[in-house]
């Protein structure tokens, strides 16, 4: 993969652009391509794992936000 040549999305890559630096469409306080592709959560959803807390309050605790 090089820069620029795809999307991110939690259904898998397909053309176009990295998602901008510091998007964060669900507003968990992680960058969407962070999400993508550190964590492996979802950058739509806050609460990848659905235990009631926010995938960036996990990670920032120092839990997993996927619940595993």
């Amino acid at each position: 993969l090089s820069a620029g040549n795809h999307v991110a999305s939690p259904k898998g890559l397909t053309g176009g652009e990295y998602p901008p630096s510091g998007s964060d469409l669900d507003n968990d306080g992680l960058d969407d391509a962070i999400e993508i592709y550190v964590y492996r959560t979802n950058s739509q959803r806050a609460d990848t794992d659905d235990d009631g807390f926010s995938d960036g309050v996990e990670v920032g605790s120092g839990h997993n936000p996927r619940g595993a």
